[in-house]
């Protein structure tokens, strides 16, 4: 029989055979509109209060929509919070390791039938929620528990309420660092079916340089004649992570190597580290469950955050008796591979007794960070370096910074990136849109990216900035030679007609006071160092224009001996070499 899709208001069919193991709650919940209903949506959204959610928040929010997190069909509200929290199940009686919830910020005040609109820390509209509840997070005085309230809350805050209720997802927030590695579990488990294979074994963290870790999972597969999925945990919610970035690269880079097509895939998921012990497997053994696996293999050289104080994982004891009841419950195999010569393989038997089983192992010494990767690219001066994107709202400014940005960290730079829209979050918190408080939040930035400079750093600013006097007070902050205006020069038809967020037709209904580019001036750079002009052209193009103009104007330079063979560096072109 097939598994059935649960997919918005309706249900669609599992391609996928019967061999693969059927979703938790025998069907995938998926929260996406369908695309019919989304423009509409997202007309409706620009009119409503909204919440604008942090990165972790929306990487939960992706997960939710796409299934991996079945059978929840929103962030949970208190009766089931108490429930997980007390006996990890649902109040339907259905095994659920985690309440993920979502802090209700500014809207403690909404009353229940309310809609709102779910925003991201760009203010790009994800979601509309119909609000059911606002509730206290549950207090719990274990020591284990607040752990994995602090977890399931929001790695970013600690706001004591949160909302629940029915979502409409339209937009799935976009994951910058290499797009098209993250696959939602219907894409994964279509593809796994094609390869025939039962049972398929999943794996959350990989090494890809320790050779041995890499041959037992081969041999594992090929004894059990399983397919691999590497469904591997990266809960970064950074962009400009570095070290995440180039882990993500290695693996994607060391994948190709080692296994084919037929027999293995690589996926990356949205999954934190940070719960107690045996919630944190049964939750992942669960979102692995959903994308088609029935054996999870844990790698306790590999796991972080273990909760030393209960011996139940990581190594440190027998795992619980419950944790196995639990996984046979789920329906999913655990393999525990050990740090010493000796894996342990434990199995529950029909009696419910669990039992370790040995097997030769060529299991590895503990493990080693990614190495970062060598630079291609560095920067010339004895200081850093400050790109300072300036344009009106929706001209493309932080599109094409984090364009950049990934392509800065694929030539080995370190960087960071300052939204404009971020930094109100956090930096810039409480302040308005009158001269005084613009100049004030651009300010701010330009102070935090002068002391990155000073320290020999990279640093992307994008905020609209729209004075002329304020950005050239920040270029003062800067050391001589290591600022760099960059004016994104979109009309503000084109502005207008990409703004996904509704402001300019909020702005030209007399809704929104001092908007730029309506009722408030914009005032264009005289000197920027460089325009970029992107009616015509796309983000990638754009940014492929500043590599040239960085490395040719030797804002960047080639490092000596170094492998020029990198994406980037290629891309940008960098031939030619002129004077500043």
């Amino acid at each position: 029989m097939k598994t059935p899709f649960l997919m918005g208001n309706g249900i669609c069919e599992d391609k996928s055979p019967s061999l693969l193991a059927a979703p938790h709650g025998g069907g995938l919940v998926r929260l996406m509109v369908p695309p019919e209903r989304r423009q509409e949506l997202m007309r409706e959204s620009a009119e409503l209060p909204s919440l604008q959610i942090s990165a972790s928040s929306s990487a939960n929010l992706a997960m939710l929509a796409s299934g991996a997190f079945s059978p929840l069909d929103r962030f949970v509200g208190k009766r089931e919070c108490e429930s997980i929290v007390e006996s990890m199940r649902l109040t339907t009686g259905q095994l659920c390791p985690v309440p993920i919830m979502l802090p209700a910020g500014d809207l403690r005040s909404i009353d229940a039938g309310s809609r709102i609109a779910l925003r991201d820390l760009q203010n790009r509209p994800l979601a509309v929620m119909t609000v059911e509840e606002v509730f206290e997070i549950p207090r719990v005085s274990s020591s284990v528990k607040p752990k994995l309230i602090d977890a399931a809350r929001d790695s970013d805050s600690t706001d004591p309420l949160a909302l629940s209720g029915s979502l409409q997802v339209f937009n799935i927030p976009a994951d910058i660092q290499l797009p098209d590695m993250w696959k939602d579990p219907a894409v994964i488990r279509e593809q796994l079916a094609l390869l025939g294979r039962d049972p398929v074994i999943a794996v959350d963290t990989w090494d890809s340089r320790d050779g041995k870790q890499t041959e037992w999972l081969r041999k594992l597969a090929e004894e059990r004649r399983a397919s691999l999925l590497f469904n591997l945990a990266a809960a970064e919610p950074r962009v400009d992570a570095f070290d995440h970035f180039h882990y993500l690269l290695a693996c994607k880079a060391a994948f190709s190597r080692f296994f084919s097509s037929s027999q293995a895939f690589l996926n990356f998921v949205h999954l934190s580290a940070n719960l107690s012990s045996e919630n944190r497997v049964l939750w992942h053994a669960m979102v692995h469950r959903n994308y088609g696996a029935g054996t999870y293999v844990i790698d306790q050289t590999r796991c972080s955050n273990t909760d030393r104080a209960s011996k139940s994982y990581a190594g440190f004891s027998t795992p619980s008796q419950k944790l196995f009841e639990c996984a046979e419950e789920l329906g999913v195999e655990l393999i525990f591979r050990r740090t010493s010569q000796t894996e342990r393989k434990f199995s529950t038997d029909r009696n419910g007794s669990s039992s370790p089983a040995r097997r030769h192992s060529v299991s590895p010494a503990s493990a080693k960070k990614s190495a970062s990767p060598r630079a291609v690219l560095g920067v010339p001066s004895e200081w850093g370096l400050c790109l300072w994107f300036t344009g009106l709202p929706s001209a493309g400014k932080s599109a094409i910074a984090e364009d950049l940005l990934i392509m800065l960290m694929e030539s080995g730079l370190r960087v960071t990136l300052l939204d404009g829209d971020t930094v109100r979050t956090h930096l810039s918190k409480g302040l308005g849109f009158s001269r005084e408080d613009r100049d004030t939040n651009v300010q701010r930035i330009g102070f935090v990216a002068a002391e990155i400079v000073r320290h020999r750093g990279v640093v992307l600013c994008a905020a609209v900035s729209p004075y002329r006097e304020t950005r050239d007070a920040v270029r003062e902050m800067m050391p001589e030679g290591s600022f760099v205006e960059i004016f994104v020069d979109t009309p503000v038809e084109e502005c207008e007609r990409r703004d996904v967020k509704g402001f300019y037709a909020k702005a030209r209904a007399g809704q929104l006071s001092h908007f730029t580019g309506i009722d408030d001036p914009y005032e264009p750079p005289q000197h920027p160092e460089v325009v970029l002009r992107t009616e015509q052209t796309t983000v990638r193009a754009n940014a492929l224009q500043l590599m040239r103009f960085l490395t040719n104007e030797q804002y960047l330079n080639p490092i000596p001996e170094r492998d020029s063979s990198w994406p980037a560096l290629q891309a940008a072109g960098n031939s030619a070499r002129s004077g500043r």
